[in-house]
């Protein structure tokens, strides 16, 4: 599958990607789903978000209903007015500007508004089951939330995570000898790390969700298992880790709220951390930067691990390049101290080479000394060097 960054189905097509390597290593899925199945479960889902919430007062929203209160509490002159204002005929405009909305046109227009929404939802249901030929959904969205949960939880936060890690070490502290076990190590200390990594999120009323910590104590991990889970997701280890540096830092999405999710969600989420891709399906701007810096974790990945070339990070013969045109992201490690600073330093060169900026920061003090308490059982000799087998 091809990834190219003017496609409007580029997110659907990267949650696909990722989907159906879930599915075929944690559930043993034969199929795969496509992007049309992915829209169709969307569609599908949003339709029945606007069929559950009618606009207010109007608990039994219809068409019906909707033609009677405009009939009911649209004035002849109001009318004539609409009419004029959309009219070709010269005699018909006028610059006379209407009358105050009354409270029962203004219902009546929500329920055409509401009404209108679910017509065009049904036209592009019907126009996707055209396109993918079958008559009935192939993925459910309750299987979606599922993946979803299981990709956003161990997969991007134990395997994606210690990749991101790894990065973030090797650029600061090049003494240490470089391996995932050591971030495992370092991840199973810190309970995930999600305190140190992840900062609150913000919202706009002021209150502050603070990180619990609960989630992150229940994946830490063996390392037996942790090879396991290596070996079943290798080839999709640099999208993970790609997730989990935007999941631990302040993103502002093109869409404000996420697209599959109910109209009651709070609506401060403007530069919110624990987002990912997979929160705003619409969102093409986020899908480039994640494909941006899942390219760069490949390259870096392949080239950094033991001084033997069969022992790095990344294996190249598991680990395949995804064909994108999305320029590969460049690394970011002077960290500037704010988000305005921090899109002011990056803008000129972004601009001039169309890659993203890969925010690497230091690592706190506490994953430092974690990394730090690492030794590796199969060796007796104080660790020195820049590797490790």
């Amino acid at each position: 599958m091809e990834f190219e960054q003017n496609d409007p189905a580029l997110n659907l097509k990267l949650q696909c990607h990722l989907i159906n390597v879930i599915r075929k290593k944690s559930h043993g899925a034969r199929s795969e789903i496509t992007p049309t199945d992915l829209q169709i479960m969307f569609l599908e889902h949003r339709l029945r978000l606007r069929i559950q919430n009618p606009p207010r007062g109007h608990q039994t929203a219809t068409f019906a209903a909707f033609i009677d209160a405009l009939s009911n509490a649209l004035s002849p002159e109001l009318q004539n007015l609409i009419l004029a204002s959309g009219s070709r005929n010269p005699s018909l405009q006028t610059d006379r500007m209407p009358k105050p909305v009354s409270g029962d046109m203004t219902q009546a227009l929500a329920v055409f508004f509401h009404e209108e929404q679910i017509w065009n939802l049904q036209r592009q249901i019907r126009e996707a089951y055209e396109r993918s030929g079958s008559t009935t959904p192939r993925y459910e969205f309750c299987n979606y939330v599922q993946d979803r949960t299981l990709i956003t939880g161990t997969p991007r936060g134990i395997l994606g995570r210690a990749l991101h890690i790894a990065a973030r070490q090797y650029i600061y502290h090049p003494e240490l000898p470089l391996s995932l076990q050591r971030c495992l190590h370092a991840l199973n200390e810190t309970h995930g790390a999600e305190d140190l990594l992840v900062p609150p999120c913000e919202f706009r009323g002021g209150s502050t969700q603070k990180n619990t910590g609960k989630k992150s104590r229940k994946h830490t991990l063996s390392l037996a298992t942790f090879k396991t889970l290596k070996a079943s997701y290798a080839s999709v280890l640099p999208l993970l880790a790609a997730m989990d540096v935007i999941w631990c830092g302040r993103y502002l999405p093109s869409h404000p709220l996420s697209a599959w999710t109910g109209s009651q969600e709070q609506s401060g989420r403007d530069y919110r951390p624990g987002h990912s891709f997979m929160d705003t399906p619409e969102d093409l701007d986020i899908a480039r930067r994640t494909l941006s810096y899942t390219r760069w974790f490949r390259n870096w990945g392949l080239q950094h691990g033991s001084r033997k070339a069969q022992n790095r990070l990344l294996d190249p013969a598991i680990t395949p390049e995804i064909e994108s045109d999305v320029p590969e992201a460049y690394a970011m490690t002077a960290m500037p101290t704010t988000m305005d600073q921090t899109q002011e330093s990056a803008a000129s060169r972004s601009c001039a080479s169309g890659a993203f900026a890969l925010p690497l920061a230091p690592l706190p003090e506490p994953l430092f000394k974690a990394l730090q308490s690492y030794r590796d059982s199969n060796t007796k000799k104080p660790e020195t060097g820049t590797g490790e087998g």
